[in-house]
């Protein structure tokens, strides 16, 4: 099963402010509900896992996240995740390209498209609910991001 989310939002900072969090796994992790790093395997590459709630499944993978582009200046980023579901059930992909583009007076926008793909038991549960689960995670990362860029922004200019 395969789910793709597009989504763009605008936040009013700094383009430099914005990649500087966008670019920090670490930092967006910390704004995805149920996911962690959980070591760092290589310049660009991390060990992780995460765990969600679909309908009345709780699943979880654990996998590996390689950052295959990174581009300040173009304001790139492409993600590559896979994972194994637990117990050995169910395998998870993600791919997901975004990019940050400056909209002038301190605005920024970020647009990105995340292909899902699934299967095992999750799968079984049908697109539509992996869809919807999908939207609400993030939302909630969304309204995460907007709120480390605004704390990012308040602390620039007290130091600026």
């Amino acid at each position: 099963m395969q789910v793709t989310l597009k989504d763009s939002f605008s936040l009013e900072a700094p383009r430099q402010i914005v990649w500087s969090l966008l670019s920090d796994p670490f930092s967006i992790v910390e704004c995805v509900p149920g996911a962690k790093i959980t070591d760092q395997t290589g310049e660009h590459s991390y060990r992780g896992a995460v765990t969600m709630k679909v309908g009345p499944v709780t699943t979880g993978f654990v996998g590996d996240i390689e950052v295959t582009t990174m581009d300040a200046e173009s304001g790139t980023l492409v993600l590559i995740g896979r994972g194994q579901g637990a117990k050995g059930r169910g395998r998870a992909s993600m791919d997901l390209n975004g990019t940050l583009t400056d909209e002038g007076d301190c605005q920024s926008r970020v647009d990105f498209t995340m292909v899902l793909s699934i299967s095992g038991k999750l799968a079984q549960i049908g697109s539509r609910l992996v869809g919807d689960v999908g939207k609400r995670v993030l939302a909630k990362f969304v309204k995460c991001f907007r709120l480390r860029v605004q704390e990012a922004v308040a602390s620039a200019s007290t130091q600026g």
